[in-house]
């Protein structure tokens, strides 16, 4: 019956229950038991990294944490502080190095502030977490502030405002979804300037700013340890390492491209179409793709040795 082009409907429960025994007949496993050996074997070697890499993190939260809430007991009020000034330079590089955090806590910190001068029933923190969402009410916030301080909107047009806020959304949604979203968001913490430049800018206490402004331990520890994260994002979006997603063969470097012919994994007169890799740094260590008339796979064996295999396509 299996071997027939069609199946009668009056038959069907019966090719079904065939099928079945013969998918159960078709399966089979492959198990492979340790050995109590004491010698550590290059998967310890791993597991012990893996295990020192997610302890370090860690230890680097539980450190930043305790810092803050210790220089947040500490920290000296300023009289006559409005809002929570900090410099450019800061706020650009440290929201691009805290992952756009520090974002939304000098969001919320200025939201506090405006809380506390009016009286209001407002939410600094989840204005502070949805911070782009409220970039216009912020804007409106602060428009009238500087209108009531010094006769006029020093800060922008608010139709200004509204096409920076429409591009922080954008960027928001497309770094997402976008192959090079990290590169996008490079441009965000910019788009917040005009609103942390009026801040910066007003008379205020200027040991406010010098304050505010000064990098601290905790933020230089945790800025070292996101840098990589950013460094990876950047140039994971090169495809200059390795990608397990599916991409088309004009991703590929030039480099990249000899080596497969090098290696003659494709044959030289042909071209990729589609690759994709599941090494974690080198790409030369496994991939899989086809060409115009191949399909191929390569990657190093337990001895480090290139192994291969194409097939006609």
């Amino acid at each position: 019956m299996l071997n027939k082009n069609h199946i009668p409907a009056d038959q069907i429960d019966l090719y079904l229950s065939e099928r079945k025994k013969l998918n159960n007949a078709t399966h089979y496993g492959i198990i492979k038991y340790g050995t109590n050996s004491a010698t550590t074997t290059p998967a310890d070697d791993e597991t012990n990294w893996y295990s020192v890499f997610i302890l370090s993190y860690l230890a680097a939260i539980i450190f930043f944490i305790a810092a803050w809430r210790i220089e947040a007991s500490n920290r000296p009020v300023f009289a006559e502080q409005q809002f929570y000034p900090v410099s450019n330079s800061k706020f650009v590089i440290y929201s691009l190095l805290s992952l756009g955090i520090f974002i939304n806590y000098w969001s919320y910190r200025n939201w506090k502030a405006i809380k506390e001068q009016q009286q209001s029933h407002i939410m600094p923190i989840a204005r502070g977490i949805f911070a782009p969402l409220f970039f216009i009410p912020l804007l409106l916030e602060l428009c009238k502030h500087s209108e009531q301080t010094f006769g006029k909107n020093k800060i922008m047009p608010v139709a200004v405002g509204f096409v920076l806020w429409l591009s922080i959304i954008i960027s928001e949604v497309v770094s997402y979804n976008w192959e090079y979203g990290t590169w996008l968001f490079l441009v965000t913490p910019i788009l917040w300037l005009p609103l942390v430049n009026y801040i910066q800018n007003l008379k205020q206490p200027e040991q406010a700013l010098e304050y505010h402004s000064q990098w601290r331990a905790r933020q230089v520890i945790m800025s070292i340890f996101m840098l990589p994260w950013l460094f990876y994002g950047l140039i994971y979006e090169l495809y200059l390492l390795p990608s397990s997603a599916i991409v088309t063969g004009d991703k590929l470097w030039s480099y990249q491209v000899n080596f497969l012919k090098r290696k003659e994994i494709i044959p030289a007169n042909e071209s990729v179409h589609y690759f994709y890799s599941d090494a974690f740094i080198d790409f030369k260590t496994d991939g899989n793709g086809i060409t115009e008339n191949t399909i191929f796979s390569y990657w190093k064996n337990e001895q480090g040795v290139l192994e291969k295999e194409s097939a006609p396509l």
